[in-house]
């Protein structure tokens, strides 16, 4: 059963798939992991700058309703705020902003981890896209030697099925020679036992001649030992050779007449069949004039039938404005 090369999937495919899967979950796992170190910075950064605003306030310390609404003012402090503290803190150390830097350090360490990792995904996803475009190169290169795979074996068919019809036809032509043959042994053979069976019914009326002429000299002798006796033998003789010829004359007549009977047959069949093809040539001739009246009757009939139709949206159209004519009109044609 014949499938789209797009569904035939095999082991190498279902690889790709599952690789490509694979490496759409390291991207999310990567992407999560960014978004939480940077939410972690970002939340340790707003810790840190609340806690260098707590050490810069004085002494005193608010009740717990006014740090309640100053803790939220702080979170909702800009970039530029901030890098304005970071300028004062670095410019007048505390033991404070010493304890800041050293917290810094790993937070920049775990920036640059993030970066290098991002660095190292983003170079992964290059690699990931080069080899998928070598994949779909290669699925095209496949895809195109499939079809020129199936030109050649369709080429390859076609050749088997002309090398086939040839074989068929060169087999049949054969047979035929064949049947010719058989039928030339055949009518040589008719035509020997005809030669044989005439030969035949020569040496028999030979035969039967030379026995005539010998039982003649018998008789001839035994007339001249014995006229009675030669007279009643030539009497015999005579009935005998009577009955001879009468039978062989009515076979001679009724051989003569069957081969004359055979000839008239054969030639009222030819005068039949000479006869029947006059008559269907003649009936094709008066068919195809009859066929030939009829379309030109009904282009006329179709004419007619415009022409009247023309005069009757004639009439009509006319009728409005002149029903005396319509009327007119209505009774000639009536």
């Amino acid at each position: 059963m014949f499938c789209h090369p797009f569904y035939q999937f095999d082991a190498f495919h279902l690889s790709e798939f599952f690789l490509l899967l694979f490496l759409f979950v390291l991207l999310i796992i990567d992407i999560a992991v960014h978004v939480a170190t940077r939410w972690r910075s970002n939340s340790f950064s707003a810790t840190q700058r609340e806690s260098n605003n707590v050490s810069n306030l004085p002494i005193p310390v608010p009740d717990a309703r006014k740090s309640q609404q100053r803790q939220p003012e702080v979170s909702i402090s800009d970039s530029k705020h901030d890098a304005a503290t970071v300028v004062r803190t670095s410019r007048n150390p505390s033991p404070v902003n010493q304890e800041k830097t050293h917290l810094l350090s790993p937070l920049d360490l775990q920036k640059k981890l993030s970066q290098s990792t991002f660095s190292h995904f983003t170079e992964r996803l290059l690699l990931t896209n080069k080899l998928w475009a070598q994949n779909t190169i290669i699925c095209q290169l496949r895809h195109a030697l499939h079809f020129a795979e199936d030109g050649k074996r369709e080429i390859s068919f076609n050749a088997f099925l002309d090398r086939l019809v040839l074989s068929n036809t060169i087999w049949r032509q054969q047979k035929e020679i064949g049947c010719v043959r058989h039928e030339r042994d055949n009518i040589k053979r008719s035509r020997v036992k005809s030669v044989v069976s005439l030969a035949k019914s020569l040496a028999s009326h030979q035969r039967k001649e030379a026995l005539t002429k010998r039982l003649v000299v018998d008789l001839v002798d035994e007339v001249r030992a014995s006229k009675r006796e030669t007279v009643i033998l030539r009497e015999e003789h005579d009935k005998e050779v009577r009955t001879i010829n009468e039978l062989w004359v009515k076979d001679y007549r009724g051989i003569v007449g069957e081969v004359e009977k055979s000839r008239l047959a054969e030639r009222a069949r030819i005068v039949q069949q000479e006869i029947s093809n006059d008559i269907e040539g003649e009936l094709r001739d008066e068919l195809n004039n009859s066929r030939r009246e009829v379309e030109t009757l009904r282009g006329q009939v179709a004419e007619y039938e415009r022409l009247i139709e023309e005069l009757w949206s004639d009439l009509h159209g006319q009728s409005e404005k002149s029903p005396i004519q319509d009327r007119t009109i209505t009774s000639s044609f009536g």
